[in-house]
């Protein structure tokens, strides 16, 4: 029974991983593919615009 648990233990520790890793995967597709998109640029210049002394 012991070595069944281990078994299991082990199997369910290497899904997570997996999962874990696929998730970081999705992150990382998700944030390349939003960095280019209009929303992102309008934000960067308006954040750039801000951090300019003549618009404080």
């Amino acid at each position: 029974l012991a070595e069944e648990v281990a078994k299991l233990q082990k199997h369910l520790a290497l899904l997570r991983q997996g999962v874990r890793e696929e998730c970081k995967q999705k992150l990382a597709d998700t944030e390349r593919r939003s960095a280019s998109t209009f929303i992102s640029r309008l934000l960067d210049i308006v954040a750039d615009l801000y951090l300019q002394e003549q618009y404080r």
